[in-house]
C-alpha cells in the first residue's frame, strides 16, 4: 500500500503493472533484517495474497461501481506477482511487480482504500490493538465530520477481530484493556465507553481526525487529477493544451488548478518540484505555489501524513 501511495504522490495515477523495489530495501520498509530468511518471509506473504481465494457476502465494496460484492464468485487480491531473478518466458527478469485484481485497484484508483500509519502499528505492543487499529481506521474514514463517536456490538467486534468472545463484562473489559489503553496514549482515541446491552463506544482522537482531513485533502487532489487521466493520457493532454493555441482559458485554468492541487500536496510532503511542473502549473517560483496553494485553501501540513 505504501508503494502505491507513493505512486499516486508522485505521478497522480496508479500502473497496472506496479514494480516493486528489491527485497532488501522491502525488508528496510518493514524494519526487518535484510537476512535471506525475511526475504523468503516476503515472497511467501505475496504469494500467499495471490493465491488465497477471497468470497465476498456484500463485505466488499466495489467503489467505482459504487456496490457490494457478492456475486458468489471467488476471487484474490492479487492476480499476477513476480520476483527479481524469476525466470519468465524463458528470460530473468530484473525486477519485481505485482497486478492487483480489478476491483483492487478500481478502489485504490477511486483512493477508496486509506492508507494506515505503520509507524503506530509498529509501537503497539499488545496482540489485539494492531488488528483493533485498521478496523476503527476504516469505520472513521467512512464517517462524517460531525460525528464524534462510533458504536458497535462487542460481540460482533469480537468475530471480526478473531478473539475469543468472552460472556462477561468483566472478561470483556480485561480483555481489551492494553489495545484500548494503547489506541488512547497515541490519541488515536480519545476514550473508550462500555455500554449495556455488550456494546461498546469509540470515541476518536487527535491522530484519527488529523487522519482523516489528510485523507479528504488527498481524495480532493486525486480526484481532480483522475478526471484528468479519464479521457486522456495527463501528458497527451498537456501537449494537447500547449499545442493548441485556441484553447479556452477556462479549460487552462482548471488543468493549472488540478496542478497546483497536485503541486501543494508534493510541497506538504518534501518532495522535489522542478521547474518544469511549476511551469505546467503557470508559476515561476515555490514562493508563489505557497501564496496561491494558501489562498485556495490546499493544506501544505507534515504533521498529518500518514
Amino acid at each position: 500500500m505504501k508503494i502505491v501511495q507513493d505512486y499516486k504522490i508522485h505521478s497522480g495515477l496508479i500502473p497496472k503493472e506496479i514494480k516493486l523495489p528489491n527485497l532488501n530495501e522491502i525488508c528496510r520498509m518493514l524494519d526487518l533484517e535484510c537476512y535471506s530468511w525475511n526475504r523468503e518471509r516476503i515472497k511467501t506473504a505475496i504469494r500467499v495474497m495471490g493465491s488465497t481465494l477471497c468470497i465476498s457476502e456484500e463485505a466488499f465494496y466495489d467503489k467505482k461501481n459504487k456496490k457490494y460484492i457478492n456475486s458468489g464468485e471467488s476471487f484474490t487480491l492479487i492476480k499476477k506477482w513476480a520476483f527479481k531473478g524469476d525466470v519468465i518466458n524463458g528470460q530473468k527478469i530484473d525486477h519485481g511487480s505485482i497486478e492487483f485484481t480489478d476491483i483492487v485497484h478500481n478502489n485504490l484508483e477511486q483512493s477508496y482504500v486509506k492508507s494506515l500509519d505503520f509507524d503506530l502499528i509498529k509501537s503497539f505492543k499488545s496482540d489485539i490493538a494492531p488488528i483493533l487499529y485498521p478496523h476503527l481506521s476504516a469505520i472513521f474514514n467512512n464517517f462524517k465530520s460531525e460525528q464524534k463517536y462510533w458504536e458497535v456490538a462487542y460481540r460482533w467486534l469480537a468475530q471480526r477481530l478473531g478473539i475469543t468472545i468472552q460472556k462477561h463484562q468483566s472478561l470483556r473489559q480485561q480483555q481489551l484493556e492494553d489495545a484500548h489503553n494503547e489506541l488512547i496514549s497515541s490519541q488515536y482515541l480519545k476514550e473508550v465507553e462500555w455500554l449495556p446491552q455488550g456494546k461498546i463506544r469509540y470515541y476518536f482522537g487527535e491522530k484519527a481526525v488529523r487522519d482523516k482531513i489528510f485523507q479528504v485533502e488527498q481524495k480532493t487532489i486525486f480526484s481532480q487529477l483522475n478526471k484528468k487521466n479519464d479521457s486522456k493520457s495527463k501528458k497527451e493532454e498537456i501537449v494537447t493544451r500547449e499545442a493548441n493555441s485556441e484553447v479556452s482559458e477556462e479549460k487552462l485554468a482548471s488543468n493549472e488548478e488540478a496542478q497546483i492541487a497536485f503541486l501543494s500536496m508534493r510541497m506538504g510532503l518534501n518532495l522535489e518540484i522542478t521547474e518544469d511542473q511549476l511551469k505546467k502549473a503557470g508559476l515561476s517560483s515555490l514562493v508563489e505555489l505557497q501564496e496561491i496553494a494558501q489562498k485556495k485553501g490546499f493544506v501544505m501540513r507534515e504533521e498529518i501524513r500518514v
